[in-house]
């Protein structure tokens, strides 16, 4: 109809269901869609603050206000955000996948210490090491993991460049990313720390960036630090602070059209072939358990 745009409807947005068998001695295989074992495995994080300020997912806080030219301050015609500009689809290094017909195992804890593996046929498969325990009055969670894709990986959220050629080794992109949340249980205090790193192995075979040697990797680190005390009858209450920093290459691919205030010349289509962010910010946060 003209004059009128029809908007296609888009239905749910699955992001969970599978089945699961557990016991006590071998504990836990799940079968279907769900995330991978090194999901959120750069956010270890033993405060509240997790539910509100992941330090080192920080695409969904913000991020989604739009560009404005360095040069003559004028907002972006595109849909560059800022959250484009971290990683793929703004999945920073770190993030997990999660898909259909996922094998997922998780062992038995021990001494705090438990593994997480997934598998997914022609897709991925990654392996993660958690841990969480007391030590020397200290409160300590952390985890380290590793992700690589398979051949024909349909996954596009961790390599930029799969969704610019048919071609190539999907097993040169992988991901290693970990963190560590300490927390003082006398008078807490808490430091959270998160890093990853990001290979895109299918940049070369690309025809944007095909011999144009430009970096490949995306890497990042995040740190969070403060105090969380009971106060007030209430719940706990967090004073805190974070920087996050991320540098980029060729892993953001994003195109900058003509007109648009990022495009150099202002002529044809312009890709991204670097970026970097980096986000300073603090906050108070009070818990209200009966909520």
């Amino acid at each position: 109809m003209v004059g009128k745009t029809v908007v296609p409807p888009t239905g749910f947005d699955l992001r969970d269901s599978f089945w699961y068998l557990r016991s006590k001695l071998h504990r836990t295989i799940l079968v279907g869609m769900t995330f991978a074992a090194t999901d959120r495995i750069a956010d270890s994080n033993l405060t509240q603050t997790s539910s509100f300020a992941q330090y080192a997912a920080p695409e969904d806080t913000g991020l989604g206000m739009f560009l404005r030219s360095a040069v003559n301050g004028r907002l972006s015609d595109s849909f560059l955000t800022w959250r484009r500009i971290i990683g793929a689809g703004g999945d920073q290094p770190g993030e997990s996948e999660r898909s259909f017909s996922l094998l997922k195992y998780i062992s038995p804890t021990w001494n705090g210490l438990t593994a997480v593996g997934t598998s997914v046929v022609t897709d991925f498969w990654d392996a993660a090491l958690r841990y969480r325990g007391q030590v020397g009055g200290f409160d300590v969670a952390a985890g380290i993991g590793y992700l690589q894709l398979t051949p024909g990986s349909r996954s596009r959220s961790m390599c930029a460049a799969a969704d610019l050629t048919v071609a190539g080794d999907e097993t040169t992109c992988r991901q290693l990313s970990g963190s560590i949340s300490v927390l003082h249980l006398d008078t807490g205090l808490f430091v959270n720390f998160g890093s990853g790193l990001t290979m895109d192995g299918l940049i070369d075979d690309t025809a944007r960036y095909f011999s144009s040697g430009i970096d490949a990797d995306q890497t990042f680190w995040s740190g969070q630090a403060g105090i969380e005390r009971q106060i007030l009858a209430l719940g706990k209450s967090t004073v805190y602070g974070g920087y996050f920093t991320y540098d980029g290459g060729a892993t953001t691919a994003r195109i900058i059209g003509p007109g648009d205030a990022l495009n150099p010349t202002g002529l044809g289509d312009w890709a991204v072939w670097h970026s970097s962010v980096n986000i300073w910010g603090g906050g108070l946060a009070q818990g209200i358990d009966s909520a």
